[in-house]
């Protein structure tokens, strides 16, 4: 199978277009992707345009980086720019969904926020009887 060069992937995502629709990603209103070439293949993420979840100011963020093999195909491309795309849409789903005013999927949280809240040293049980008393009161 042919290997693409770093700028030849570049190319391959740079010609995804998205269709007018309720998301604006990017001061555009278009996503932008990102190609890195490695040792072992590519590196792909999206950028997009969102409030920042600190500051409440719009910005540019960016995705996690997704990894092709050096050998992967324009369908391996495209799909792996696809899987960036549709992770920070979920990304920015988690942050606005909220429960009577409490983000119920926070991406940003920890592994030991999310699985054990009780157990974080300085935050006792506080987070969770604020959360249950706004819940169930």
């Amino acid at each position: 199978m042919r290997e693409y060069t770093e700028i030849e992937a570049q190319n391959i995502v740079d010609n995804i277009e998205f269709a007018p629709s309720g998301i604006q990603m990017h001061e555009t209103g278009m996503p932008e992707f990102e190609v890195k070439k490695n040792e072992y293949g590519f590196m792909i993420r999206c950028s997009f345009w969102r409030p920042d979840t600190r500051t409440g100011l719009s910005g540019q963020g960016y995705g996690r980086w997704y990894h092709c093999p050096s050998d992967t195909s324009e369908k391996g491309l495209v799909m792996t720019a696809w899987l960036a795309f549709e992770q920070i849409v979920k990304h920015e789903m988690m942050e606005c969904f909220l429960y009577k005013g409490v983000r119920l999927f926070d991406p940003h949280k920890s592994l030991e926020e999310l699985a054990f809240p009780e157990e974080i040293p300085g935050k006792p049980l506080r987070l969770i009887n604020r959360v249950f008393k706004k819940f169930f009161s």
